[in-house]
């Protein structure tokens, strides 16, 4: 495994809200609590707000989800995008063994959106340097529209543009920052998403 540190700065989500974070608005969260023995592991430990952490309270993470089943979504969504980004489901297999032990696989079907999953073959170079990635399809309209429409921060709007949750829009948006830190992630219910003005001002991103 990998330390919580590591942990911190692959996650730009609240593990139950699904809210974008700032560096300054994460905070750990143990989803066994340190009262019922729960240990500071990184298979113990989710980034999430303050709010969402002071509201799970110390509560064990099987009893929150059944209580709020609206967030279970979310939870799935958050563990999914530590592996997109690690490249492997070490992560989310030992948080799930440690709440489910070996009937996880039952309880956790897969519910991750068949466009996240969809293979990752449009490459862009950002332009002056030799950083290349590639995105799916779906990923690839959202940089396109933000690359011609820089100062865009309608989030809301792009969604229903792209006919996706404003929810699946946030995660492939995470993704893309994960490859190449292009967006600044504000409080999406202020402010939306936008680009980070190096790119937008001197820096070019093209397709290959």
């Amino acid at each position: 495994m990998f330390d919580n540190k590591q942990l911190k700065d692959l996650s730009h989500i609240c593990a139950y809200c699904g809210k974008a974070l700032k560096e300054t608005d994460k905070t750990y969260d143990h989803l066994i609590p340190k009262s019922a023995g729960g240990k500071r592991y990184t298979n113990n430990i989710v980034i999430c707000c303050e709010k969402c952490n002071n509201y799970k309270a110390n509560l064990d993470i099987q009893t929150f989800l059944n209580q709020n089943e609206n967030r279970f979504d979310n939870f799935k969504n958050y563990l999914d995008l530590i592996d997109i980004q690690r490249g492997n489901k070490n992560y989310s297999t030992a948080v799930l063994k440690k709440i489910y032990g070996s009937s996880y696989t039952k309880k956790f079907k897969s519910k991750k959106s068949k466009r996240l999953n969809e293979v990752q073959d449009i490459e862009y170079n950002i332009y002056g340097t030799d950083i290349n990635f590639k995105l799916n399809d779906m990923q690839s309209k959202i940089l396109d529209y933000y690359i011609e429409n820089p100062d865009f921060t309608d989030y809301k709007k792009l969604a229903k543009i792209l006919r996706i949750s404003r929810g699946e829009l946030r995660m492939h948006i995470i993704h893309i920052n994960c490859l190449t830190g292009i967006f600044i992630l504000k409080n999406v219910s202020q402010n939306g998403i936008v680009m980070n003005p190096m790119f937008s001002n001197y820096m070019r991103i093209q397709k290959l």
